[in-house]
Order: structure tokens, then sequence, then C-alpha cells
């Protein structure tokens, strides 16, 4: 998906799967998908419970843009926030709003 699309796509969590916050860390049980379980990191569980709240993807971007820009340039936060939002995609967890 071209990054333009992306941001400005309303997404959702899939209603498919059973999530919970542990913590400020997100367990995800996806039982009925890819019978599997996911650990999501700080970063992850931050992206994936601003998305479960209706939050946009640009704003989460700038979020973590203006959170970690003296760690990380612009760009790099940009690529790795487009690919892990891609994955979610893949994985089916993250779905278009309805």
């Amino acid at each position: 998906m071209d990054k333009n699309d992306l941001l400005n796509t309303d997404f959702e969590i899939t209603d498919l799967i059973s999530w919970r916050n542990i913590d400020g860390e997100i367990l995800i049980l996806d039982t009925s998908i890819n019978e599997s379980a996911h650990e999501l990191n700080e970063i992850g569980s931050f992206i994936f419970l601003e998305i479960s709240q209706g939050a946009k993807l640009l704003q989460i971007r700038e979020t973590l843009v203006d959170t970690y820009r003296d760690q990380f340039d612009r760009e790099q936060i940009e690529k790795d926030f487009q690919q892990y939002i891609e994955d979610l995609i893949k994985m089916k967890l993250l779905v278009p709003k309805k």
C-alpha cells in the first residue's frame, strides 16, 4: 500500500482476536486467524492501543516522531512505522474501518 494511502485510511483492530493490556504491553490471542499469540513491545503496544482508541495513523506517527526524535531520525521512524502497520495488516490484525 502506498504510504499516503496507508496514512489516510482509517483502521481498526479486527474483532476476530482477543487482546489484553498487561502492565502497558499488549498480548494478542489470535486463535481464529493465524492460531498464534503475539506479545507487543512498548512502542508496538502504544501504536496498537492508539488504533484501538480510534487515533489516525498520521497522528500516531507524528507522536512517535516527537517522542523519539532525539534517538532516531524522522525517516527511520516513518519507515519503521509503515513497516509495522503493513505487518499488522498482513497478519489480518488490523483492518480498514467499515
